[in-house]
Order: structure tokens, then sequence, then C-alpha cells
């Protein structure tokens, strides 16, 4: 007596939504799919990611990825998609609208292309200097999302916030005899460049 073996081959990275696969009319019909990881590299996929997902029609399901990383949703939602990840505090978006509902798609988040979608839990730095509009330096506090985040400025105007998560934030600057500045920022996982701002007086 003989056993047959079977193999499940782990799909994560690939396209979900190619013509053999979870592509319309298919069984299991898949309108958007992707793969989430730890890092930039795609080494290893991130479980228990959320997929916040906003399609053309304001449906807003909220998806989770897997132990590999995929995440994936069979109803019939609509492109273009607005996208973020979120993973324990730390929240990153699509710049732009996903025109298609595969993410590992060809020219999409691919090696060597657009490149892996990932959310990291190692939190970086995020330096800069806080300087007047017409003359040198001025000391100013700043702070982030309702306070979580604070610092000061040296002698220079020069900060550094620790261990910043990625996400969207509120940036704070105020200074006695200055008019306070006041700004969106999303903070990146990687390449974060030092903020330059400038402030004006009364």
């Amino acid at each position: 007596m003989t056993r047959e073996r079977m193999t499940i081959e782990p799909n994560e990275g690939k396209n979900c939504l190619a013509s053999r696969c979870h592509s319309q009319g298919k069984e299991h019909h898949f309108s958007l799919e992707g793969t989430i990881y730890r890092d930039v590299n795609g080494t290893a996929g991130r479980t228990g990611a959320k997929i916040k997902v906003k399609d053309a029609t304001g449906n807003t399901p909220i998806l989770k990825s897997d132990r590999l990383g995929i995440f994936y949703s069979e109803k019939n939602l609509k492109s273009p998609f607005t996208i973020s990840a979120l993973y324990e505090g730390r929240e990153v978006k699509m710049p732009i609208p996903a025109s298609d509902g595969g993410c590992n798609a060809e020219r999409c988040h691919v090696v060597g292309m657009a490149g892996r979608v990932f959310v990291s839990t190692n939190d970086l730095d995020l330096t800069g200097t806080v300087t007047e509009v017409r003359a040198g330096g001025a000391s100013s506090e700043i702070s982030y999302n309702r306070d979580i985040y604070k610092t000061a400025t040296d002698d220079e105007g020069k900060f550094v916030m620790k261990a910043v998560k990625a996400g969207e934030y509120i940036l704070k600057i105020f200074k006695e005899r200055y008019k306070t500045h006041k700004q969106t920022y999303q903070m990146n996982q990687s390449n974060v460049t030092p903020l330059e701002i400038k402030m004006k007086r009364k």
C-alpha cells in the first residue's frame, strides 16, 4: 500500500492575481492581495499586521496578514485603493493610490522594482535643526502626536528624537515671541532625512 504525498508551495511574494491563480472567473477570486515583510529585503513575512484598505466605492475592509505575511480579500473591491499597514503602533502608508489589487504584480512591490512592503520594529531617530527665518539659531521645543515624543533643541537649534515609530504625526514647534510652526509629518522606516525648520517672529 502506498500513500500519496501532497505538498503546499509557499506563495509569499508572488502575484496571486495571475491568470492561473485567484484571478477573475477563478475559484476563490481575490480582488486584492499582497505580502508584507519584516524588513526591506523581504527575508521574512510579518505575521499579524493589519492592512487598512479603502476602495473607490468607500468600502473599508481591514485585512490581516497570515503566518507567511500574506493578506487578501475575496470581497468585490474596486480600484483604486488607498492602503496602509499597521503593526504594534507603527503605520506605513502607500503614498499614492494603488491602481490594481495585485501588490506583488510586475512593476509593483517586487524585488528590484518598487521594493517590498514592510513594517519594521527597529525604530529610527529623527534629527533636525530649528532656525529663525531671517537670522541665527533659535532654541525651540518640539513635540509629536499629542506630546508622545518630546525634545528640546540645543544652543545651535539642533535636536534628536530617539526611536520614533513609523507613522504620521503632527509636528509642533513653539517658542516665546515666535509664531508656532505646525505641520503633518510621515516618519519613514529607512532613509530618514533630517528636518530643517524655519520659524518666524511674531
